[in-house]
């Protein structure tokens, strides 16, 4: 059995952005997971959502999940209910898969993955899904889909294409998925849904990542089909300094066939690579709505980022590994926790600090002097003046060093 549990920085309970405060897993004796539950900060009630409060799963010999069955909210979240799709069971078929004429397909998929010695996740490499109600009879979705096909048109379960079948083994529809193709450093490029609509493929939607030779994201692009076009959605373009520090942020949405700025974001940074600059702009005609400029206590704030940022790293490079939707949860949780508690570290080390709006007017701005104590020598306090737009004292205080 295992628990994870949410909290505040107090440890008081804390649910996460579906307010989930505690998720309980129970594995069998070949450590395969067999339930999961989710319950409210308060403890006493199941977290519902779309009616399913707890979740069982069976396996087969190699591991593989074979079924999937909702439960609801009663005492021992026993009572059988259907999610929001309409079902109650997910039954999944992985090797036991044969054409026409009776014989068998090989799945690419699993032959890859187990070629590679990479145990398949859940649900990964299934050939059939198929949905049954509470009665344990065959049922369609609320899509009116009952079976699904899957073919593995790429190794390591890159590329599929999913076919969707009626009660009646009526044809619904075809479609096929590009979960992921990756450059030489092992990042995404591409994410693509494909649908095939009268004897044609047809894009649903694409996401397009490109980098630079250091491996910096400068490019991630949203399109979509409109009117039988592929066209431009949504991009970031970013660009970074020497030292792999971002400087730049644009956003835009295509409106009437043309690009439109959103806004953009330019950052500077000083040789220990701290961010001394900041200014965020709206539109097309760059109309500043935020600029800030800091100067640092550098020993005190290199000694912060190198405690946070290897820690900040490391997790992000484990989400960008990661699957498992509980997992990412959890570590994004981890993220923002870790991320707010550095902020608050930089606030405390910035001696300088301006916050300028629209038309470059003041704010706020903050001010600290350090210097020696009269209490003793060895001894430093940290004087702070806070004034505001019209450059006029709202607070002077000491802050400990």
């Amino acid at each position: 059995m295992a628990v994870e549990i949410h909290t505040d920085k107090e440890g008081k309970p804390a649910g996460d952005e579906k307010k989930i405060y505690k998720k309980l897993r129970t594995f069998n004796e070949k450590g395969y997971l067999v339930s999961q539950e989710n319950f409210r900060p308060d403890n006493n009630r199941r977290h519902l959502e779309n009616a399913v409060a707890k979740v069982v799963y069976s396996h087969d010999e190699n591991g593989n999940i074979i079924s999937r069955k909702n439960f609801g909210e009663d005492e021992e979240a026993s009572t059988k209910v259907s999610d929001g799709n309409g079902v109650h069971e997910y039954r999944y078929t992985y090797q036991e898969y044969f054409t026409y004429d009776g014989k068998p397909i090989l799945n690419e998929c699993m032959y890859h993955r187990k070629e590679k010695g990479i145990l398949p996740e859940p649900y990964d490499c299934a050939l059939k899904i198929e949905h049954f109600g509470i009665n344990g009879k065959p049922i369609e979705d609320k899509q009116g889909v009952y079976r699904t096909n899957l073919y593995y048109t790429g190794s390591y379960q890159v590329e599929a294409d999913r076919q969707y079948y009626t009660l009646n083994e009526k044809f619904i529809a075809s479609e096929r998925e590009v979960y992921y193709t990756n450059n030489p450093f092992g990042n995404q490029t591409l994410d693509a849904k494909y649908e095939t609509k009268e004897g044609k493929e047809v894009l649903v939607f694409k996401y397009e990542y490109k980098y630079d030779e250091k491996n910096n994201p400068t490019l991630d692009a949203y399109y979509e089909t409109k009117e039988g076009k592929e066209v431009l959605v949504s991009k970031t373009e970013s660009k970074y300094d020497e030292k792999n520090n971002k400087t730049l942020d644009a956003y835009y949405e295509t409106e009437e066939g043309k690009e439109v700025l959103v806004s953009k974001t330019e950052s500077k940074y000083d040789e220990k690579n701290n961010q001394t600059f900041f200014a965020k702009t709206i539109g097309e005609d760059e109309v500043l709505e935020e600029k800030t400029t800091v100067d640092y206590r550098l020993e005190s704030y290199s000694a912060a980022v190198t405690q946070y940022e290897p820690e900040i790293k490391q997790i992000q490079v484990k989400l960008n590994q990661t699957k498992d939707e509980s997992e990412k949860k959890s570590l994004n949780q981890k993220l923002e926790d870790l991320k707010k508690e550095f902020e608050s570290k930089k606030k405390k080390y910035t001696l300088t600090e301006e916050k300028f709006g629209k038309n470059e007017k003041l704010e706020s701005a903050s001010y600290k002097l350090l210097f020696f104590n009269p209490r003793g020598p060895a001894e430093k306090r940290l004087m702070r003046v806070d004034l505001d737009r019209f450059y006029r004292p709202v607070k002077v205080g000491f802050e400990e060093e």
